[in-house]
């Protein structure tokens, strides 16, 4: 089975980037006449602020800040890092996922299946921002499967999952596969399907809540251990399904801490995982995906400036 991996990353920025990204991205919500839902949303009454004592820390030290401090800084950095793609499209039906990814509670762990539904669908749109960015052009579509774009003729339905149990993300994963395969026979014998899932819960051990690493160049390799780890554990749940779906997308956008300076950051990254047969058209396309979203992993994790 072919893998191709690739660093991502918010940008070369800073904490006090992250807050204006997100700054950014709030003040366009309000322009699509979300003003009640920024006003409750926990990117302004709980990320916003600890963003802002962050910056106005005199030190960087990682001893003195906290698990809401670390979903605060990964989540905003995640929204304002699609600002771009979120202002060319489609307001209608963009102004109704915004709605939804305003909502939720502050933190994860205190989600229920009734109210998981806002960090979901931020992951869709992070997916979206993606392949924006490698010319890759998505379009937002209103039901499931979630994404669809076009690579070299081929068209791609993509379905986005977050998951944060092992016993989930199978579940999870079987589902989506089950979708893409109906969704894409319906649609057109050229159709094909691909899954991107977001497994950063999986990678960490129970209590911790950071990726540690010896420098910053530790962080990719030692991140992309842990996703080829669970990629292994979950390649069970498609081994069933026909040949619709030609490849998987396993996302981590994590909070890193390097311990040679002591420095929090946030790192982004995603492995892959073709299932076509090799050399056929269908991992041409996908592989021809990969490179695309590759290609423009240049930048590197923002950290505290």
């Amino acid at each position: 089975m072919v893998q191709r991996r690739g660093p991502e990353s918010k940008g070369d920025g800073t904490w006090k980037d992250i807050l204006r990204g997100l700054d950014s991205v709030l003040a366009f919500a309000r322009s699509l006449k979300l003003q009640k839902q920024v006003a409750t949303s926990r990117f302004l009454n709980h990320h916003r602020p600890r963003l802002v004592d962050l910056t106005a820390s005199p030190s960087d030290r990682v001893r003195s800040i906290e698990l809401a401090d670390m979903i605060a800084l990964a989540e905003a950095a995640e929204l304002a890092g699609i600002d771009p793609f979120l202002r060319q499209a489609d307001p209608q039906i963009l102004r109704r996922k915004l709605r939804y990814v305003l909502e939720g509670p502050a933190l994860p762990s205190d989600e229920t299946p009734s109210s998981n539904q806002p960090r979901n669908i931020l992951f869709e749109l992070n997916t979206a921002s993606k392949l924006f960015f490698a010319r890759v052009t998505p379009t937002l579509l209103p039901d499931r499967p979630d994404l669809s774009c076009t690579i070299d003729g081929t068209p791609l339905f993509i379905e986005c999952k977050r998951v944060l149990t092992e016993g989930g993300a199978k579940r999870r994963l079987s589902d989506a596969f089950a979708k893409l395969e109906s969704e894409s026979t319906k649609d057109r014998p050229s159709t094909r399907g691909v899954v991107a899932i977001s497994i950063a819960k999986l990678l960490l051990q129970e209590g911790e809540h950071f990726l540690t690493a010896p420098n910053r160049a530790a962080i990719p390799r030692g991140l992309g251990e842990l996703i080829d780890e669970k990629a292994d554990l979950l390649k069970a749940s498609w081994a069933r399904y026909g040949t619709k779906v030609i490849g998987v997308l396993f996302h981590v956008i994590i909070p890193a801490v390097q311990s040679d300076r002591n420095v929090l950051g946030v790192v982004e990254q995603t492995h892959s995982r073709v299932l076509a047969p090799q050399k056929s058209r269908d991992w041409r396309t996908f592989q021809r995906l990969c490179a695309r979203l590759e290609a423009r992993n240049t930048d590197q994790p923002p950290s505290r400036a």
